[in-house]
């Protein structure tokens, strides 16, 4: 998370993703709190099943974005056809305004 106190919110859900039975080996993580990039949930809106739009902001740098994409692009298997295939289509990033001073030209 961009904010340092804030970052230790994110270690709830380490422990639920990691240890609780509904979810421990029952999900997919596509972005890890370990990472070197900002990411912040209230700049990511799931548009439909297959299409994310991400929003560039002081929050959430495009760095994140980056990887999330690597992440949700990875080709997995589909058991109904035996193909490989990935979960999402696509990702949009969307810049705002109130982005860092580092995305100045």
């Amino acid at each position: 998370m961009y904010s340092v106190t804030r970052n230790r919110e994110t270690i709830y859900a380490e422990y639920i993703f990691n240890y609780h039975p509904d979810f421990k080996d029952n999900i997919e993580k596509w972005y890890d709190r370990y990472l070197p990039y900002h990411i912040e949930g209230g700049d990511v809106l799931n548009l439909n099943d297959h299409i994310l739009a991400v929003g560039i902001s002081q929050r959430t740098e495009a760095g994140a974005i980056d990887q999330l994409a690597k992440n949700c692009f990875k080709p997995v298997l589909d058991e109904s056809s035996n193909s490989l295939s990935s979960i999402f289509f696509k990702i949009f990033a969307v810049f705002s305004a109130d982005a860092p001073n580092s995305f100045k030209a």
